[in-house]
């Protein structure tokens, strides 16, 4: 009897050990690669001058030291924990679908494609 007890709680104890191993599921957004400087909203920082294209804003604007963002189809910004993943500086200023985890406000990039 001891030996099932002791089995059944070593299974428990794995089981809840492993669960943040595990991982959240993965979800996907659409939106666009922006930065944090700017984030939904691209300004040349001059008056009465237009903004440049959104891809050249997120390049200078990374160059600068600021860090790649999500900027949901809604209008919300999400932080990018993996500033290197793939596809963050040839997509940026585009319309994208990535997939990712979201925890604290901030997504881990699993994947990032151009959105159809």
């Amino acid at each position: 009897m001891k030996r099932v007890t002791h089995f059944i709680a070593l299974a428990i104890f794995a089981t809840f050990s492993l669960s943040p191993l595990l991982g959240a599921a993965e979800e996907v957004w659409t939106g666009e690669i922006s930065d944090s400087a700017c984030g939904a909203r691209h300004e040349s920082g001059t008056e009465n001058v237009p903004p440049p294209p959104a891809k050249e804003c997120v390049e200078n604007c990374v160059k600068g030291g600021s860090k790649y963002v999500l900027v949901l189809s809604d209008g919300r910004v999400l932080q990018i924990t993996n500033q290197d993943a793939p596809g963050l500086a040839s997509l940026a200023g585009t319309p994208v679908k990535v997939t990712g985890e979201l925890k604290n406000n901030a997504v881990t990039i699993a994947k990032v494609e151009k959105s159809r």
